[in-house]
């Protein structure tokens, strides 16, 4: 994961996604989303990169589910530094206002499926469902690839 993250390194990806094809067909399964939203980075981080690695996700996974959902973008993200050193607190305090919805229109109504590729302290996916939920989705869910330890 940290190679394709980190070094762009997409066959890296590759196995993640096999093994993780049960669970995402069971979360499209129980839930029934009408569209899946990558968590965007912020623009600078986009550029460095030259990718987004939950876009990328959300793209390989539903290429291989089958899957026909349109994945949205639309969402803006402040510039921030990395998260990866504060605890839980902190992020949820940097997190505050860290997306905006440019055209809320179409995720108004809404079931939502939020692509991430790891979770740490649920920070980012609180604060990105809290901004899709204000711009009208009917329901926002989290499926990320990883999960770390929990950091309080």
């Amino acid at each position: 994961l940290h190679a394709f993250k980190f070094g762009g390194c997409f066959p890296a990806l590759v196995p993640l996604t096999k093994a993780a094809l049960p669970s995402f067909r069971g979360a499209l399964e129980e839930f029934s989303p009408q569209a899946l939203v990558p968590v965007p980075l912020g623009w600078w981080r986009r550029f460095r990169r030259g990718f987004n690695q939950s876009h990328v996700l959300a793209e390989q996974l539903s290429r291989e589910a089958s899957v026909s959902l349109p994945i949205l973008t639309g969402l803006r993200r402040k510039e921030m530094p990395p998260q990866a050193r504060r605890g839980r607190a902190e992020r949820l305090r940097a997190m505050r206002g860290a997306f905006r919805v440019n055209r809320p229109k179409s995720f108004r109504g809404l079931r939502l499926l939020v692509i991430d590729d790891v979770l740490t302290t649920g920070a980012t996916a609180e604060s990105l469902a809290k901004s899709l939920l204000q711009a009208g989705a009917e329901a926002v869910q989290v499926w990320t690839l990883a999960r770390t330890g929990r950091k309080e």
